[in-house]
């Protein structure tokens, strides 16, 4: 199988003043104990975002977690009894050796989701939490792009949305990208925040349709998880 590789030049060419590349230095930095304050203030504590598509955990044969992190998506597929194929894909040196050390079941790669070139496919791709948020615009089309390409026929991809489709900061600036700076390290995070719209739009370019929308509240925020598929045969 050959390797596949996308780029920036898929897409219009859009003026893209960040990017996710951007964001690296804000995760290499910041500790497990303010990624687990995120966490708690997400609401995500119990996992319920999980727990929620735990029938399409259990009937793949194999999972890639995009954005790795510290484990959470990893350490609940397993606590749910998940013991086939299971990959993750993190761009921190941090955090990549971080999961080798803690994860020894689960397959880690340490590169960018959209550069790295995969040689193989999954059946179940999940961007959960704000995974999908801290790419840009024309990098959300991308990351579509790519799911298409790694995903087997009958898998399907699960894309993590606040219902709101807007977080604090961009209330404030009746935007839905937004900027902050970390206090403690003083480096910026981009993110911007979709709607669930701009999602099956994105998905749709890359010929897959939503197959089911369950939405859950995580703390006081509505959220919901998008499940796509392929909208054609492969064969």
């Amino acid at each position: 199988m050959e390797h596949m590789q996308i780029s920036l030049d898929e897409v219009e060419n859009d003026f893209q003043p960040w990017g996710n590349l951007d964001n690296r230095e804000f995760y290499e930095k910041i500790s497990l104990h303010g990624f687990l304050e995120l966490l708690s203030l997400s609401g995500l504590t119990k996992n319920q975002d999980v727990v929620l598509i735990s029938d399409h955990i259990k009937n793949a044969n194999s999972i890639l977690d995009i954005g790795g992190g510290f484990g959470r998506i990893i350490n609940a597929c397993q606590q749910l009894g998940y013991k086939n194929d299971l990959a993750t894909i993190e761009y921190t040196n941090h955090y990549a050796e971080f999961l080798k050390n803690n994860f020894k079941d689960c397959q880690i790669v340490e590169d960018d989701f959209l550069t790295y070139p995969f040689n193989r496919k999954f059946d179940l791709l999940l961007m959960m939490w704000t995974t999908i948020s801290i790419f840009s615009p024309i990098e959300q089309k991308l990351c579509f792009k790519k799911c298409a390409k790694l995903l087997n026929a009958g898998g399907y991809c699960v894309i993590d949305l606040l219902i709101s489709n807007a977080c604090d900061e961009a209330k404030a600036n009746k935007s839905k990208e937004y900027c902050f700076t970390d206090q403690d390290t003083g480096v910026e995070h981009h993110g911007y925040v979709p709607t669930t719209f701009e999602i099956i739009q994105a998905a749709a370019r890359a010929k897959l349709a939503v197959r089911e929308i369950r939405e859950y509240i995580a703390g006081t925020a509505a959220r919901c998880l998008v499940v796509f598929g392929f909208k054609i045969s492969l064969n």
